[in-house]
């Protein structure tokens, strides 16, 4: 008897444990401003910090919407990273290209820096309450000047890329043509707040 409880047990358990589908398509965000705004570099320099994710968006899953307020992921396609994690080096080469610094730092503790450039990334999902979808990408950024940790100016940049197809690699080629507007308005707007 003992031994029929303890098999049904293992069963009840085994039953209810999440299985993921095995992930076969690992997408990247790489898209970015390489707009020179300067030829000669200002004596500034600045500090990208690591942007932080919003609920919902702090993993490798790729977030879509059909039903308002209601997030979801595709099974077998995800981020290679967490999308925060991929903005970073995208808004770091945007910033560094745009030749308005003699230094663009990113991640370093302890670095001394002019200023330092936080960010919040608010959303990034393909929306199917739309047609053809869209992929909607918000991100929130924060200047702040370093020697007295004063916010010099903040924004909220917001990019809705319609998407070539109702796919998750449509989704792909959205954000990565969001991701290239975005970083161009974000090193705008540092150019024209630092200036």
């Amino acid at each position: 008897m003992r031994r029929l409880l303890l098999i049904a047990v293992i069963t009840i358990l085994q039953s209810c444990s999440p299985i993921k589908n095995p992930i076969s398509n690992e997408y990247q965000l790489s898209q970015f401003s390489a707009a020179r705004l300067s030829q000669h570099a200002e004596k500034h320099s600045i500090l990208v910090s690591l942007p932080e994710a919003a609920a919902g968006y702090d993993s490798t899953d790729m977030i879509y919407v059909e039903k308002p307020f209601e997030l979801r992921a595709y099974a077998n396609n995800a981020w290679i990273s967490a999308p925060n994690n991929m903005l970073l080096p995208l808004i770091t080469q945007s910033l560094q290209q745009s030749g308005l610094f003699f230094a663009v730092a990113s991640n370093v503790t302890g670095t001394q820096t002019d200023y330092r450039l936080d960010s919040q990334l608010i959303e990034l999902k393909q929306n199917f309450l739309r047609k053809p979808s869209t992929l909607d990408l918000s991100l929130k950024i924060t200047l702040i000047r370093q020697h007295d940790d004063e916010i010099v100016a903040s924004a909220v940049f917001r990019e809705s890329v319609p998407c070539e197809s109702d796919s998750p690699y449509g989704g792909v080629l959205a954000a990565n043509k969001a991701t290239l507007n975005l970083t161009a308005k974000v090193t705008n707007f540092v150019n024209g707040v630092i200036r």
